[in-house]
């Protein structure tokens, strides 16, 4: 049987989708980087476990025994912080934009999933968390200092109601990965 790439991860709600898309705007316009991979809109998210290739028995018991974990966590507001970037801000490949409010809820519905996810047998990533929406990946190394770029992008704090996590897949193809919901689980109240 087919084995799927899946994630679990943390959709961004309205308006802070917009605000992403933004953000992502005047990055293309300060910068013009050719050589980034924009991420799509509808695709901003934060991931909060990668869990590779799995096949339909392990996506069952992610759908039925993993995701149900975090039904008594309650849902809360999101908000984002800042402009950020994987190494550094100096010489990126991930182009990142943190969270404000919300950060901490995150992080412990992030932990309740990596500790079902170690007894339930999956092995998840181990290093430390840093909850963010990717807003595009550098494909090559390229001289592209963003330090300018987060002192002058303004992020206002709008936020969005977070109810919910995704169990996702990703198909890796050619023009970009496509992101399809397999489950979701809802979050208390």
């Amino acid at each position: 049987m087919k084995k799927e790439r899946v994630f679990i991860a943390l959709i961004a709600p309205e308006p802070v989708m917009t605000e992403l898309f933004e953000v992502r705007q005047q990055l293309i316009k300060i910068y013009r980087i050719s050589r980034v991979s924009w991420i799509k809109p509808d695709y901003f998210h934060i991931t909060l476990h990668f869990l590779g290739y799995q096949g339909p028995e392990e996506i069952r018991v992610l759908t039925s025994r993993v995701l149900p974990a975090v039904a008594a966590i309650p849902g809360f507001n999101l908000s984002l912080r800042d402009l950020g970037a994987f190494p550094g801000l100096r010489n990126p490949r991930v182009i990142w934009a943190g969270v404000d409010t919300g950060n901490t809820e995150i992080i412990r519905i992030q932990e309740e999933l990596g500790q079902t996810l170690i007894r339930e047998s999956f092995n998840p990533e181990t290093r430390k968390f840093h909850p963010h929406f990717t807003l595009g990946r550098v494909k090559n190394t390229i001289k592209a200092d963003l330090r300018e770029a987060a002192e002058k992008i303004v992020i206002p704090p709008l936020p969005g109601r977070v109810d919910r996590i995704m169990l996702m897949k990703s198909d890796l193809r050619p023009e970009g990965a496509v992101h399809t919901i397999i489950a979701e689980q809802l979050l208390l109240g």
